[in-house]
């Protein structure tokens, strides 16, 4: 793995005492946006790949239910509720990037499962 320390680095001092407490956070962040990036990432190319069958309600429901019902309250919990503090903040948004990435892939895949059937039973694709 990558060094948190090369990154947080650039920005800080990671030698000097005063900063010992930022550098042990900061290396907890950089690990759980890491996690972040992959989940957004995910999410982000099957939200495209469906508005690209010219459906932008469903990623609009899937972001709004994962996001407000499930990144926002998980986060507000983990962080304040708890003594996670930031990594909990993050935690939490992790969480329902993690949600909105499985359920708008899931959604691609029974789209595209439906439009082949249908294409494959010799009935009209919706263009």
């Amino acid at each position: 793995g990558t060094d948190p320390n090369v990154v947080i680095g650039l920005f800080l001092d990671i030698n000097d005492p005063a900063f010992a407490e930022i550098v042990v956070l900061a290396a907890k962040l950089l690990a759980i946006a890491a996690l972040f990036e992959f989940f957004d990432g995910t999410q982000t190319i099957a939200m495209g790949a469906i508005r690209g069958l010219k459906d932008a309600r469903t990623t609009f429901l899937i972001g709004l239910g994962c996001y407000w019902l499930i990144a926002a309250p998980a986060a507000w919990l983990l962080g304040f509720s708890t003594d996670a503090g930031a990594s909990g903040v993050w935690w939490g948004l992790a969480l329902g990037l993690f949600c909105s990435a499985v359920a708008l892939t899931y959604a691609f895949e029974w789209k595209t499962a439906r439009l082949l059937h249908r294409e494959a039973a010799g009935l009209a694709v919706p263009a």
